[in-house]
């Protein structure tokens, strides 16, 4: 065997490995996204959080019920003052979130399209910074945050 020839049998054998190799990446970086997204995004109800739903193949089109829900928030003497503290809605609707979204993360096989999304008609608010939970901007973070670990994790060569 010549070495051209040795070289396209190596080359393809790389070739080979790439539909694993970008769904693992895939995955990788969804699964940081969305971890990123429970401890990140404000909560009140936890119907924010809880929102952020991962699908194959199609996007999600509905909102859901927050997993684990708390009373709305109110304004007293011109500031806003939960029902609930703030930690313990994230911590009861991220955890449901994450186990959830992870189900979904680890059923992604190659060539599958995996979508997050989010469908509360105010989540775009809360991302332009409404909050005082959180700067402006925690999508954008969260998928910064996917990139570099992606970036980090998966080197070819």
């Amino acid at each position: 065997m010549n070495q051209l020839t040795a070289l396209v049998i190596s080359l393809e054998k790389e070739v080979a490995k790439l539909p694993n190799l970008s769904n693992e990446m895939a995955k990788k970086a969804a699964s940081v996204i969305i971890q990123d997204l429970a401890l990140t995004t404000p909560v009140d109800t936890g119907a924010a959080v809880s929102n952020w739903q991962v699908t194959l193949d199609v996007p999600a089109e509905s909102t859901i019920p927050a997993f684990a829900p708390s009373p709305k928030g109110k304004t007293v003497s011109g500031v806003w003052k939960h029902s609930v503290s703030p930690d313990v809605t994230r911590e009861n609707n991220a955890n449901v979130l994450i186990a959830n979204s992870q189900q979904v993360i680890d059923a992604k096989q190659p060539g599958q399209t995996l979508y997050i999304a989010n469908n509360l008609t105010y989540i775009e608010i809360l991302n332009n910074g409404n909050s005082d939970q959180i700067p402006s901007g925690f999508t954008d973070r969260a998928l910064t945050l996917a990139k570099s670990v992606v970036d980090n994790d998966f080197k070819i060569g």
